[in-house]
């Protein structure tokens, strides 16, 4: 998968095919070559549910983010942040959790990143049922799709999965 770039860490909600196009329109860039996946679904869904271990972390961080919320949005994050919460890297999942208690209505979630997975699995039940019961809709102007979200805002968790089931856990060592 691709390096996370600025475009798409500010638009969280948009796709790389969206920034690939954009850099064509202002900058004359070459096309470039994507995957339907890449056409399809916003790039930090990608790197959030698919990447590696720094992908994760790096997307998780920019969705609490307050220039990239502003830009992109607040109502459709926390799912996948909750999702998080049970990522084989403990700092995986205490970014998702500060991330996460930057949206709405999740200011008073409480997590600890080091507990028992079976905690840990229900602390992301408990975000994905918050979120679910969530009283504002999602904007008409947000592509539903590309968030990996139905018509009625509920989650496409068939294509949730099979991104999961492509995350790549390497161990990886990241360097300060």
């Amino acid at each position: 998968d691709p390096t996370p770039n600025a475009c798409n860490l500010c638009h969280l909600d948009k796709t790389l095919d969206w920034s690939a196009r954009q850099l064509t329109e202002w900058y004359n860039t070459p096309k470039v070559q994507l995957t339907d996946d890449e056409q399809n679904v916003a790039a930090s869904l990608l790197w959030l549910l698919k990447g590696d271990a720094a992908q994760r972390a790096i997307a998780a961080w920019h969705m609490g983010w307050e220039p990239a919320q502003a830009a992109s949005g607040t109502q459709w994050q926390a799912p996948f942040l909750g999702q998080m919460l049970i990522d084989p890297y403990s700092v995986v999942r205490s970014i998702a959790h500060s991330a996460l208690i930057r949206l709405p209505d999740f200011a008073d979630f409480e997590f600890d990143y080091i507990e028992s997975i079976e905690n840990r699995t229900a602390a992301r039940q408990r975000a994905i049922d918050r979120w679910s019961n969530r009283p504002p809709p999602l904007p008409e102007t947000k592509s539903r799709t590309q968030l990996l979200l139905n018509e009625d805002n509920s989650l496409r968790s068939d294509e949730i999965q099979r991104l999961l089931k492509q995350r790549d856990d390497s161990p990886i060592v990241i360097a300060e």
